[in-house]
């Protein structure tokens, strides 16, 4: 659609096969600028970001890219980010099973979840997206040292924190790595005042 950016634009690192670590950094000022909008127009490179974080990208800056990306969407937009996490399940259960292809856009409205899908085809959805989150976080906890730069470390922080209070039981299953990487950034972001003897940022 006009006005959206799709993974032909440029966007796409020849050596990496995913988005480039410039265009990634366009993407994330764009949604720390406008969290609402942003994705909105860049919904066709985000997949490729996710994806590449639950692949392990191997390259550790492109990697840090890719997370402070996916860290302003999961903290600034969250029904997005579980829309998208929605789009991605949906494609893993095309390749094996008969649910129809559904646009992204429709996701997002939530038109997708009506009386049309089977009480089986929500069920593979779900437990599919519990399947990506599960990889993403532990992708994200394991590849914390990746990110070097305070402020990003404290974004990845500050997103992982923000699914704490769901009942997710993929997200409970996490909890102890979520923590022991937050209390090493937030370690890693403060530092003592010399005049006072206190922490700060």
């Amino acid at each position: 659609e006009t006005g959206r950016v799709s993974s032909e634009t440029g966007g796409v690192s020849s050596e990496t096969g995913g988005v480039s670590s410039e265009t990634g950094r366009v993407v994330e000022i764009a949604i720390k600028v406008s969290p609402v909008l942003a994705p909105h127009l860049f919904q066709a490179l985000l997949p490729s970001v996710l994806r590449g974080i639950i692949d392990g990208e191997r390259y550790p800056v492109v990697m840090s890219v890719y997370l402070g990306v996916i860290g302003r969407v999961l903290l600034q937009n969250s029904s997005f980010f579980t829309a998208l996490l929605s789009q991605m399940a949906l494609e893993s259960n095309q390749e094996g099973d008969s649910v129809r292809q559904v646009s992204f856009s429709s996701v997002i409205s939530r038109r997708t979840f009506d009386e049309e899908w089977t009480e089986e085809s929500g069920e593979e959805m779900g437990h599919s997206m519990d399947q990506l989150l599960g990889s993403l976080i532990e992708m994200w906890v394991d590849r914390m040292d990746n990110i070097t730069q305070p402020e990003r470390r404290k974004l990845s922080s500050l997103a992982l924190l923000s699914l704490l209070p769901s009942d997710n039981s993929v997200i409970q299953d996490k909890f102890c790595g979520i923590i022991n990487i937050c209390v090493e950034a937030l370690h890693d972001v403060m530092t003592e005042d010399p005049d006072t003897g206190t922490f700060k940022e």
